[in-house]
């Protein structure tokens, strides 16, 4: 990892006004997760077969996403079998969006794919996160230039990792009109800010191959990010082949503020490249539902505005309400993930700290609506420390998880480091209780009801793409004591009542924890205050990021300068 210095001085240049980079640019600290999943082939085929043994549609798309997944961890490993998982990925796309039956034998082509072969993936966030729908990427086909959509061959180029699935549904969609399709996908390196993609002998091969044709070269991924500068890493790197500017379309899930794109030089380079941007899914459901997304669920829960917690609108999942069902509606996950979530949601439903869930199906689950308001810092008290001790402990049992502190302690020292202008070694973080975390432990989370407190928003945030992933329990346990403002005496309170329901005595190792989460919360706060910037929501989250800092400088023995 580049430290915060060497990205000063890689993107820190003097710019021109049109060509400014945001504060956000300078802001180095760590919020999002990296980490990959190591393991072998065999981890991702034997979910896949069970998909394609399925017949419901949610099991035809989870077929289509384990298919692009393994077919992007083969690429990363150079296996030669990825092009066996890539003919299945084309094949699943096709049946998915042209309900055409695959032509080929799919579990013979698995077959070919080693089952011992080490990989690493990780969950396309898209699809995990944010409803990025492979079938609205096919159907964007019709939204694309003339020049694309009526090319008689098109070379697509899908960016790994979700770009194997995005890929292969854009190819189908071009299919579909009888333009004449070749795909592949690459893996582009660098620093976030400012990719760089570099073609093997074989990608360069395959480029001139299609150049040669006159082929319409369609790129493809999610986003585009904070910064662009994947996207347009492809995109440069095919200009540099000789591909003619007309001939190359971005296809991306959302329209980017170009001005704000943090990549050296971003809104130039951005405006250089013709870009669809593919519609958001609709579902029937969705006709007189309401988008409680983005933060606007607080008009309705919390009368007070002076209460609202703050919201880094972008990366809230998307949400909505049924007032005459009185029922909330979440993304869950696409494919296997909603599943997951599916599963989490009933059993938390079913140990009664959870409204009953009921899988809508294509990523969403609905929820009715609790009866009750959210609660505020002074209502602690021992009712809810009672049942926040036997959350804790439900959690404990019930989502164990293998977790790791590594970067977790990068996470800490960057951050304060960042912050603080010191040089920070933080102690190991004990983990002796790895669960798959709540992660959002706030007052507003929990509903006091008729027949007791019920925890809200506990099923997907363990493992979004954000700090700390799975991680030991006390990454809640400091989470529920920083964000009621507990004293001391509460403290003890919730530790003594978690230990009698689980035996596990957290104290020791609570510290480090406080400020891994201290940590962590001060540099999101304080990246999403710089990415929200002219907006209302900003001084929210900067008045977040102060309070975060001040807890920080608290724990650490510091003194505000």
């Amino acid at each position: 990892m580049q430290t915060p210095s060497t990205v000063r001085n890689l993107l820190g240049k003097k710019l021109a006004p049109d060509e400014a980079c945001p504060a956000l640019l300078l802001n180095t600290m760590l919020v999002f997760r990296t980490e990959r999943r190591r393991a072998q082939a065999d981890e991702l085929i034997r979910p896949l077969r069970s998909a394609l043994g399925a017949g419901s549609a949610d099991a035809q798309l989870s077929a289509l996403i384990l298919a692009g997944m393994l077919e992007s961890a083969l690429a990363d490993a150079g296996c030669p079998a990825a092009t066996h998982a890539a003919a299945v990925t084309d094949a699943l796309a096709m049946q998915a969006t042209a309900s055409v039956p695959p032509q080929l034998d799919l579990e013979r082509l698995l077959e070919q794919v080693p089952a011992s072969q080490e990989i690493a993936y990780s969950a396309p966030e898209g699809f995990a996160f944010y409803d990025v729908h492979p079938l609205q990427y096919a159907a964007a086909v019709n939204n694309f230039p003339r020049q694309v959509r009526e090319a008689r061959s098109a070379a697509v180029i899908g960016i790994r990792s979700i770009g194997t699935t995005l890929g292969a549904a854009v190819a189908a969609g071009l299919i579909q009109r009888g333009v004449s399709v070749e795909r592949a996908s690459v893996r582009p390196g660098g620093h976030p800010y400012d990719r760089r993609m570099r073609f093997s002998p074989g990608e360069l091969h395959w480029i001139e191959r299609r150049r040669s044709t006159g082929a319409a070269f369609v790129v493809v991924d999610e986003g585009p990010g904070r910064s662009g500068s994947t996207f347009l890493s492809v995109g440069e790197a095919l200009l540099a082949e000789g591909i003619a500017r007309d001939r190359i379309l971005l296809v991306c899930s959302v329209e980017p503020d170009v001005a704000r794109l943090c990549a050296p030089d971003g809104a130039r380079r951005w405006r250089r490249f013709a870009c669809c941007v593919v519609p958001p899914r609709h579902r029937d459901w969705e006709n007189g539902a309401e988008p409680w997304g983005g933060g606007q669920w607080r008009r309705e829960l919390i009368r007070e505005k002076n209460r609202w917690p703050p919201s880094w609108t972008q990366f809230e999942s998307k949400k909505f309400a049924q007032r005459k069902r009185r029922t909330l509606i979440k993304f869950a996950g696409l494919g296997p993930f909603g599943r997951m979530a599916s599963e989490r949601a009933q059993a938390l439903a079913c140990s009664g700290f959870f409204p009953s869930p009921q899988w809508l199906g294509d990523g969403y689950l609905a929820y009715n609506f609790i009866h009750g308001e959210p609660a505020a810092t002074h209502d602690l008290c021992p009712e809810i420390l009672e049942r926040m001790a036997e959350y804790l402990a439900f959690r404990s049992r019930a989502f164990i998880s293998a977790g790791s502190t590594h970067l977790t302690e990068e996470m800490v020292a960057v951050n304060c480091g960042e912050e603080l202008g010191e040089t920070w070694s933080v102690p190991g973080l004990s983990l002796e209780k790895p669960v798959l975390v709540d992660g959002r432990m706030h007052p507003h989370e929990w509903i006091r009801t008729a027949t007791g407190w019920q925890k809200v928003d506990g099923v997907d945030h363990g493992e979004d793409h954000f700090f700390p992933g799975p991680s030991d329990i006390a990454w809640d346990l400091a989470g529920a004591m920083i964000e009621w403002k507990m004293p001391p005496s509460a403290r003890e309170y919730l530790l003594r009542r978690y230990q009698a329901l689980t035996g596990d005595d957290a104290r020791a190792r609570l510290p480090g924890w406080m400020l891994a989460y201290a940590a962590f919360r001060m540099g999101f706060s304080r990246m999403a205050a710089e990415a929200m910037a002219g907006t209302e929501e900003q001084a929210r989250l900067q008045n977040s990021y102060l309070g975060y800092r001040s807890i920080v400088l608290q724990l650490a023995g510091l003194r505000a300068a």
